[in-house]
């Protein structure tokens, strides 16, 4: 459970209304209303409001739950992600510590999460805010391959998939549809897709 409803002095209920919302209850009194989609509103007599957050230096929403600050990640992740490992991390997918949709969020131990810093986002250790890759890499720990394309300001998740091809595909009609056929043929990203297209008629 999180602490911070650990700490709550009362008798916690959660009603499910449909699969993106979650209602938290309070000895029998809706408190929050809280979204697969990474919003929660408060309510108070019956008065609905957003909930405000702050932005931390290091990127992450905070906001206040039953008077205790709690990072919203962690909320959402806890409502809607499964753990049935019981892991303690919560690992933003795409990279964004800002998009807090249950679709990107997912419970991963700490050493899964160093590694997806490493692998996925391009981590260089000592050189903060490098990126490295080729736009697809194979996630050990999931038995997937992974695709991404970097912009200039941010790295775009494109998925999980069963196989390297299908990981170089997407990349390559993302960025077909993005910049155009010119852009698309990146020597090492066109002559791998055209590779496994050749392979497979």
């Amino acid at each position: 459970m999180l602490k911070t409803l650990e700490s709550v002095c009362g008798t916690l209920s959660v009603k499910y209304p449909d699969l993106n919302e979650r209602d938290v209850y309070l000895d029998g009194e809706l408190k929050y209303k809280i979204f697969r989609c990474g919003s929660i509103v408060r309510v108070r007599s019956g008065v609905e409001v957003t909930a405000a957050h702050t932005r931390l230096v290091s990127g992450y929403l905070k906001t206040s739950l039953f008077g205790v600050e709690e990072y919203i990640h962690r909320i959402i992740a806890y409502f809607f992600c499964d753990n049935p490992d019981n892991k303690r991390t919560v690992n933003h997918i795409d990279g964004d510590k800002s998009n807090n949709d249950a679709q990107n969020l997912e419970w991963v131990s700490y050493s899964e999460n160093h590694k997806h810093a490493y692998d996925f986002l391009g981590r260089v250790a000592g050189a903060k805010g490098k990126r490295s890759g080729r736009g697809w890499c194979f996630d050990k720990s999931r038995g997937k391959w992974m695709s991404y394309y970097d912009g200039p300001d941010k790295r775009t998740y494109l998925g999980r998939f069963n196989t390297e091809q299908e990981a170089v595909s997407a990349l390559y009609e993302y960025t077909k549809c993005l910049k155009g056929d010119n852009a698309a043929q990146d020597i090492a990203k066109a002559m791998t897709y055209k590779r496994f297209r050749e392979g497979a008629e």
